[in-house]
């Protein structure tokens, strides 16, 4: 595992707890969970930056290309810690309000972990030797493996929320394990050995997998970031679009828009930010109390340049909505021109896509292919 796989495997944790605290905002002891969720997020977070520190930020540091990059990222995670701090702390009675805050300060953290990826990695590659490369990785395990022993009674307290956490001690533990013996300090030695869970798979080379079989891409496969290239370098035609609209529908047997619509979404955002672009999510899943499936659950976002204010894109870009009938069944895929006023009927392109079938990967893509183009004929 190379310095670049550690990163993203910071990367994906930090995600993924991201994405599983809403969660854990139910029950007598919501205040409880989520201070004790919030933490564990700020103590990746710490680690993380911790592990940079010591690993690319030495190096990169001493480059007068990108001194004042290195300085930014020290500062950036700041103003986060200080949002989640707050939101950890929070004892108010409820969740009504919480779940806004802690979108506003995880939009900070998505932001400074695609500087990394979009920034700091590409500098690293083209300004560090081999050399330099392995021995920031090296400080990079043993920041890690350091926070790790400081935190060994975390595994006796695993929740689901944590789950993560064997795969990377074994991950690291099996670096530390290569990096030893290309030192020869194994030879001969009879080690125990490390399996991986099972449904993964990190030979050389294969692609990485996750329960079920589903591949997982790494940062630079993201298909939705070749979609945008694509799109972008589409000559750009005016198409009059305006008033508001039902585009497609489709089933929903077995499926949920939470479960399988949202995680597309992730991806697209990922991707898209590469470009300068993020998707302004409002997850309306769940209750407001975050404790129950909403009766009519949607997923309401826009797209448009990243890190604008959220009143300006609301005013300015189109509005795009999955929202779910009554029975739950059935699901609709909307579009609505902000400056339309009224019933006014869609007057913009149509969307090909098939109704009434289960929503593929393949139609999501599709689906989202077409939102971002209409985006892009009003860039904000």
């Amino acid at each position: 595992m190379d310095l670049w796989q550690l990163i993203e495997r910071d990367h994906e944790n930090i995600s993924q707890l991201i994405r599983d605290i809403p969660y854990g905002l139910n029950g007598r002891a919501t205040a409880r969970n989520r201070e004790r969720m919030v933490d564990n997020l700020m103590d990746e977070l710490e680690a993380h930056s911790e592990a940079l520190d010591y690993s690319l930020y030495a190096h990169l540091r001493r480059h007068e290309q990108t001194a004042q990059l290195v300085k930014d990222l020290q500062r950036r995670p700041a103003t986060f810690m200080k949002q989640l701090g707050a939101l950890a702390k929070h004892r108010r009675k409820g969740s009504q309000g919480w779940l806004n805050d802690f979108e506003d300060a995880t939009l900070l953290v998505d932001q400074y972990l695609d500087r990394h990826t979009r920034a700091l990695v590409p500098h690293a590659h083209a300004l560090l030797s081999s050399d330099e490369l392995e021995g920031a990785k090296r400080a990079f395990v043993r920041s890690k493996v350091k926070t790790l022993k400081a935190r060994r009674g975390v595994l006796g307290r695993m929740g689901t929320e944590q789950a993560w956490l064997i795969a990377t001690v074994g991950a690291i533990a099996a670096c530390l394990g290569f990096l030893a013996w290309r030192k020869g300090g194994l030879s001969g030695s009879g080690l125990p050995y490390l399996g991986t869970p099972k449904g993964r798979q990190f030979s050389g080379g294969a692609a990485r997998t996750v329960s079920g079989g589903r591949p997982r891409r790494h940062l630079h496969d993201n298909p939705f970031s070749a979609m945008f290239q694509r799109v972008s370098a589409e000559p750009t035609r005016p198409m009059g679009a305006t008033g508001a609209g039902t585009l497609c529908t489709f089933g929903l047997k077995n499926r949920s828009l939470r479960r399988d619509v949202l995680p597309v979404l992730e991806e697209a955002n990922r991707g898209w930010l590469k470009h300068g672009y993020q998707i302004y999510l409002k997850d309306k899943t769940l209750t407001e109390s975050r404790d129950a499936e909403a009766d009519r659950p949607a997923l309401v976002f826009q797209i448009a340049g990243a890190t604008l204010p959220r009143d300006l894109v609301s005013a300015q870009t189109f509005g795009f909505c999955f929202e779910t009938n009554k029975g739950g069944d059935e699901a609709s895929f909307t579009v609505r021109d902000p400056h339309s006023t009224g019933g006014a009927p869609w007057t913009g392109p149509q969307l090909d896509a098939s109704d009434g079938c289960e929503p593929s990967v393949e139609q999501l893509h599709r689906i989202l292919e077409y939102a971002l183009r209409l985006a892009l004929t009003k860039p904000v």
